[in-house]
Order: C-alpha cells, then structure tokens, then sequence
C-alpha cells in the first residue's frame, strides 16, 4: 500500500529544497502504483507502459498545483482516470457508426465459428438501445456521460444497462 504521508513528504522536499532524490522517490513510487491501477484496464504490456508514463507526464506537469493540505491518492487518482479515458478514446478504432461488416477475421487468433457468432452478437447489439450504448461505451471509447446524454437516461443508468449487456454477451459465449 502507498503511503500518501511519505509521499507528501517528498513533494514537500522536492519543493523546498529541489532536492532531486526526493522527486525520482516519489516518482518512483507513484509508477508502481499507477502500474498497479492500470493493470487491470490495460492488457497490452507496452500500452500500459505507454499510458503509465502519460500519466506520470500529467503528474509531473501539474503538481504544482497540488495543495499539500489536500489527500494526495484521489489527486493521483483522477489523474490516472482522466489519462486512461484518454488512452481509450485514442485506442478507439470505431468511428460514430459501427460497420459490422468491415471486421475482419485474423485466422491466426480466432476460430471461424466464434467470429461468425461474435459477429451475430454484434449486429443484435447494434440494434438494441442499451446494445449500441455498450457498443459505444466498450468499443469506441465513449464516456459514461456522453452515453447518457445520447441515450437521455442518468449515468448510473447507463451503467447498471452497460453491465447487464456485458453479462449476457458473457453468457453468449460461455
């Protein structure tokens, strides 16, 4: 577990006394715990590490304007969140409308059946409101508000729909 006191402590160094080994600790410590955060949303090692260190560029750029008095993780915290946004939103191969039939089959990492299947879910997807909500939530990046402001239902709503589709997408496949 991070220790915000410690940490705070650094900054408090490194801003006094621009003592440089405080810094390169605090930093040191925020990418293990930014890693850690992100290990669960971002599978692909090199993209992870990529957004690790947009996220420790966003930290460094702004922590000037961290107050010391504040708690320091929900700081951080939306940082992280803010920058894995991000990332999703650049990772997003989908434009507005989704083309089911432009997806392609790589032979190398799925077999026919489940692409054809995959497919069929997909187009029922597509044609189900909550379906296209999770279509652009999960596959073009759009945020939990920007889905509720299309779909004129509250963001907790989304999110209760957005998890009830993706359980039985599961279901589909199991």
């Amino acid at each position: 577990m991070i220790e915000q006191e410690k940490l705070k402590e650094y900054i408090q160094k490194y801003r006094n006394k621009k003592d440089q080994n405080s810094y390169f600790l605090f930093l040191k410590e925020i990418d293990t715990y930014i890693k850690k955060s992100l290990f669960t949303k971002i599978s692909n090692p090199e993209l992870l590490e990529d957004t690790a260190q947009e996220i420790i560029l966003g930290i460094h750029k702004s922590l000037h304007t961290y107050d010391l008095d504040c708690a320091l993780l929900p700081w951080i915290n939306s940082i992280i969140f803010h920058k894995t946004i991000d990332f999703y939103r650049k990772q997003s191969k989908f434009k507005d409308s989704l083309n089911i039939d432009s997806i392609e089959l790589d032979s190398g990492q799925i077999k026919q059946e489940e692409f054809v299947l995959f497919k069929e879910v997909l187009e029922k997807l597509a044609k189900d409101v909550f379906g296209n909500s999770f279509i652009q939530g999960k596959l073009m990046g759009h945020s939990i508000s920007e889905i509720s402001k299309n779909s004129n239902l509250s963001e907790s709503n989304v999110k209760v729909k957005l998890h009830r589709v993706a359980a039985k997408i599961k279901k589909a496949f199991l």
